[in-house]
C-alpha cells in the first residue's frame, strides 16, 4: 500500500516551500499520497500545495474554518486513515525531512506493528543516541515533529483523547503526560533524526529565543544506504 502523509499547513509560504523542497528529494515520495489541510486565509500557501508535482497522489483540503494548532493536525489525521491506510504519518510545514524518512516509516510500521506498547513512531531525535545512522529504537518520550502511528492506535487510543483546548496544554503534552508518563505507552525514534524544526518566526508556539533549543543536533538531509535495526531502548 502506498505511503499516506497528511500534512498541515497554515501561514508561512517560506516554510513550506523549503518543508516541500526537502520532501521532493525523498525517495519513494513518488509512490506516496500526500494529503494537505491548508487553514484559510493564505492564498499563496494553497497555491504552494496545489502545485506539488513530485507526490504519486495529491490531495488538498482548504478547511472551512480555522482549526488551529491544536486541532488541525487531528483533521489531517483522520482524513489520512479515511483512505483506508494501515499507517499515517504527520507532518508539518514547517519541519524539513531527511531523504530516506519513509523508507524509515515503512520499516518502523513494519517492525512494530505487533507492539501493543509502542504507540507511534516519531522521525525527529534532539540529541544522538548511540547505534548509528540506522539505528531504531524505543522512547519514553514523544517528539511531533513528523510522526506517525497505526490505524488501531489511532482509533482506540489516541483519537477521541486528543487536546482540543489546552486543558492537558496540548495534545503533544497529552501524549507525554498521560499516555507514556501514566499509561506506559512508548515511541519509536531514530538515535538520527530524520525531520528538523526551522519555523523560527511566526508560529503558534515556537518563539525565536526557544528556537536554538529545540533544534536536532543529528539531522541530516542525507544519509548513506543501511539497514534499519532496533537497538536497546532509550531512557530521560
Amino acid at each position: 500500500m502506498r505511503p499516506v502523509v497528511a500534512f498541515t499547513a497554515n501561514n508561512r509560504p517560506h516554510y513550506l516551500r523549503e518543508t516541500l523542497d526537502s520532501w521532493s528529494q525523498v525517495s519513494g515520495v513518488g509512490d506516496a499520497h500526500l494529503i494537505f489541510h491548508a487553514e484559510p486565509g493564505n492564498t499563496e500557501v494553497l497555491a504552494i500545495c496545489h502545485a506539488v508535482r513530485f507526490a504519486g497522489r495529491l490531495t488538498v483540503v482548504q478547511n472551512p474554518h480555522r482549526y488551529g494548532a491544536l486541532g488541525n493536525p487531528w483533521h489531517a489525521m483522520e482524513s489520512g486513515f479515511a483512505t483506508g491506510a494501515p499507517f499515517v504519518i504527520l507532518a508539518e510545514d514547517d519541519s524539513p525531512v531527511a531523504a530516506d524518512i519513509l523508507g524509515y516509516f515503512t520499516w518502523a510500521a513494519g517492525h512494530f506493528a505487533d507492539r501493543s506498547d509502542v504507540l507511534g513512531v516519531c522521525a525527529f531525535q534532539r540529541n544522538r543516541l548511540p547505534g548509528g545512522p540506522h539505528a531504531v529504537t524505543t522512547m519514553d518520550r514523544f517528539y511531533p515533529t513528523v510522526w506517525g502511528t497505526w490505524a488501531g492506535r489511532w482509533a482506540q487510543v489516541l483519537r477521541d483523547g486528543w487536546d482540543f483546548d489546552y486543558r492537558h496544554k496540548g495534545w503533544d503534552w497529552r501524549i507525554n503526560e498521560h499516555h507514556i508518563a501514566t499509561q506506559g505507552y512508548r515511541f519509536a525514534g531514530p538515535c538520527e533524526s530524520r525531520s528538523q524544526v526551522s519555523g523560527k518566526f511566526g508560529g503558534t508556539h515556537m518563539t525565536p529565543d526557544l528556537f536554538a533549543g529545540h533544534l536536532s543536533d543529528c539531522f541530516r538531509p542525507d544519509y548513506p544506504a543501511g539497514e534499519f535495526q532496533e537497538v536497546p531502548c532509550a531512557s530521560w
